[in-house]
């Protein structure tokens, strides 16, 4: 079975759980819709200053697939996960006592630097705690006929990996529709303040009086 460990403290009634999954890392935030989905940004924006900066991060597939049967079966361990507002950080390979570690050791930097509403561990020994309750579990887990059994019941059948490989491709054409919808709306903006500059409009401006000077003189323009 998967670690999972909640943490010592709650935010405005929300407890939140930490669950590792083969090659993900979940935080699960229960509680009141509107407060678990503050927490969970408040997570996810500490977690962007640093996340970036882990070389083995990143899905398997080149992107994130947050439905479908690889979903289930990968990244959670019963459906009833999926109905709590939750995050998942996919890594390319299992995460080991030392990706979990390093990952809580980030997190707790930025909390550091952080304001109240960003206050998730009470202290850094919680954080090494966690970080050691992980690796006894992992080395007493890692190999055991528990491990076999449960790796054994997220193998996808022949008509789930056909599901599976619509969801990326229809998830890789979505991801590069949306690319190119963002550097259309890029370019816009460039053409846009390109046109109001100064510099620009003076130019073009001086191109008139010459056009009309041009014209004067029976000039064809090349």
């Amino acid at each position: 079975m998967p670690f999972n460990i909640e943490l010592l403290s709650q935010k405005d009634n929300i407890s939140i759980k930490l669950q590792v999954v083969g090659k993900v890392i979940n935080i699960y935030f229960n509680g009141e819709a509107q407060a678990a989905l503050a927490a969970r940004q408040n997570w996810t924006h500490l977690e962007g200053h640093f996340v970036d900066s882990i070389q083995e991060l990143g899905s398997e597939e080149a992107v994130s697939l947050t439905s479908g049967v690889y979903h289930l079966k990968k990244e959670h361990t019963n459906e009833w996960e999926r109905t709590i507002y939750h995050s998942h950080t996919p890594y390319k390979v299992e995460v080991t006592p030392e990706l979990f570690s390093s990952y809580l050791h980030l997190f707790y930097e930025q909390q550091e630097s952080h304001g109240e509403e960003y206050q998730f561990f009470q202290d850094s020994n919680e954080v090494l705690a966690i970080t050691k309750a992980f690796a006894v579990y992992y080395q007493a887990y890692k190999g055991s006929a528990m491990e076999r059994e449960y790796v054994s019941g997220t193998v996808l059948t022949e008509d789930e990996q056909k599901e599976h490989k619509k969801d990326v491709e229809e998830a890789l054409s979505k991801q590069k529709q949306e690319q190119m919808e963002r550097e259309l709306a890029t370019r816009r903006l460039i053409t846009m303040l390109i046109s109001s500059s100064p510099v620009f409009t003076s130019r073009a401006e001086k191109r008139e009086i010459r056009l009309d000077e041009d014209a004067k003189f029976g000039c064809s323009l090349m």
